[in-house]
């Protein structure tokens, strides 16, 4: 039907009811703009940063008492429709990464950390990786599980499904060959940490039935939590509706008069450029790094040659005992800690770099993909639309015929008045709660999401930066204490 979407995408409309956002403490410090190189620019541009907050106390599926952000404003432009190629980072970044994904006590109560990754065999002889899961939960109780990948897996794809609109942490993508690698299971395992880390930071994800499972179920019970989750449908837009009146009633109260109709088309188009973006600078850095690798082998040479004139000298001067034949093992021994130097740090360091660029690209996956639910709640919507409309004009037809039953052509099914009438009523409740779906998760991405995506990813760029700059500043002062030694023993 012509236009019948518009009054989903135009956030003016948007008049709802709900329960308001919990942050974490990382969360609570970017809503009250607390990040000044972030916010100061914006800020400029826009009057009004989230500064209010309220305490709201749940039990049960719901979150601690934290506080609730009471409004956020919009950053430009989102991206595509289609994911973007993403790599894990590198193997040998994991030794600088590991400073980074750690496990974190975030103010929901959660600390989870992934560790002790062993190789087993499973029930058919194929080999696979399990992972020690181990925590504590909010009130102090412990947990104590193994995962493989595929549950973690599991985990995502229960989460995307009950929370459309939603910012899902990503997970690594998974390899095919090479998975065994004691390398390659290191720098998964650190992704995996990274995944943990958010989901157990959010006081919605963290709360979720399926994050609990995954925590405290023994690996044989999660097994057969996985395959009765097969046989559950999808939450109905009721179902998720009246969660997220609970959880978001802040949020659903803003009022969005500053937001334009086409904001989702302009998140869409920040996506894809920085889609773009973020791939070629990754690539600049991937081709430091192999620049990097033939300095280190050309220097390696280098010292080699070193090497063989020493050993020339040497043999000459016991040959012709010559006193001026003095071998030049100062310089060699400089040129050798040099490439051992070339040999520890750039490749690592630029891996680094370019494994936050990779992780980024997971991100920009990740809140592109809570876009597109959007757009699959919207396609409900209009389907649950297109329901009451065939409903209605089969009533209409019953009525115009003067029959009291009607007998479908294919099941021979004779269905009355009433129940048509019935069917109506639930066809109009279901469509009202698709429509107000819709509303409700445009403005959860509008005002919260798409910002604390974009506070994520300028936060953990902040984080590697400084690790890179530190490690480059340690490289470069061996670098400084070598040429100084040099200088110092060639001038004797």
């Amino acid at each position: 039907m012509a236009g019948r979407t518009e009054s989903f995408d135009d956030p003016l409309q948007y008049q709802d009811q709900g329960h308001g956002r919990t942050y974490s403490q990382d969360q609570q410090q970017y809503a009250s703009g607390s990040y000044p190189e972030e916010t100061s620019e914006f800020q400029q541009e826009h009057s009004s940063l989230p500064q209010e907050f309220s305490n709201v106390s749940l039990h049960g599926d719901s979150a601690a008492s934290v506080p609730v952000v009471q409004h956020t404003t919009m950053y430009p432009p989102v991206d595509d429709d289609s994911p973007v190629e993403h790599l894990m980072p590198s193997a040998p970044a994991a030794s600088a990464w590991k400073q980074l994904e750690t496990p974190q006590q975030s103010s929901t109560g959660y600390q989870v950390a992934v560790s002790e990754p062993e190789v087993r065999k499973g029930q058919l002889g194929r080999s696979y990786t399990a992972y020690s899961v181990t925590g504590t939960g909010p009130r102090g109780q412990t947990f104590a599980t193994y995962h493989r990948f595929s549950d973690f897996l599991w985990l995502h794809q229960q989460l995307t499904k009950s929370y459309p609109g939603m910012f899902i942490p990503p997970l690594p993508p998974k390899k095919a060959v090479g998975r065994f690698e004691e390398e390659f299971i290191n720098m998964r395992m650190l992704c995996l940490q990274r995944f943990m880390n958010r989901i157990a930071a959010s006081a919605e994800l963290s709360c979720s039935e399926s994050f609990v499972q995954f925590l405290t179920s023994t690996e044989s019970a999660f097994e057969q939590i996985k395959k009765s989750s097969e046989k559950e449908p999808k939450p109905s837009a009721a179902e998720v509706l009246a969660k997220y009146k609970q959880m978001f009633a802040a949020i659903i109260q803003e009022d969005l008069s500053y937001a334009s109709a086409d904001k989702f088309e302009g998140m869409k188009d920040y996506i894809k450029q920085m889609t773009a973006s973020l791939s070629l600078a990754r690539e600049y850095c991937n081709e430091i790094v192999d620049s990097n690798k033939k300095l280190t082998d050309q220097t390696g040479k280098w010292v080699q040659g070193m090497n063989e004139i020493c050993e020339t000298e040497l043999r000459l001067r016991q040959r012709l005992d010559l006193l001026s034949a003095v071998p030049r093992y100062d310089g060699y021994l400089a040129l050798a800690n040099y490439n051992k130097v070339l040999q520890d740090a750039p490749e690592r360091n630029f891996q680094t770099v370019a494994g936050m660029l990779s992780m980024e690209l997971m991100d920009v996956d990740a809140i592109r993909a809570a876009i597109q639910s959007r757009d699959e709640c919207m396609a409900a919507a209009n389907k649950a639309e297109d329901r009451v409309n065939e409903v209605k004009a089969s009533i209409d037809k019953m009525r115009r015929s003067g029959k009291s039953v009607s007998v479908s052509l294919f099941s021979r099914k004779e269905t009355t008045m009433e129940e048509k009438e019935e069917n109506m009523r639930q066809a109009q409740i279901e469509e009202s709660a698709a429509k107000e779906l819709v509303q409700v998760v445009n403005k959860l991405l509008i005002v919260r999401e798409f910002e604390y995506f974009r506070h994520l990813v300028v936060e953990e760029y902040r984080q590697t930066m400084r690790l890179f700059a530190s490690l480059q500043r340690q490289e470069a002062e061996k670098v400084a204490s070598l040429w100084a030694g040099m200088e110092r023993d060639t001038s004797n």
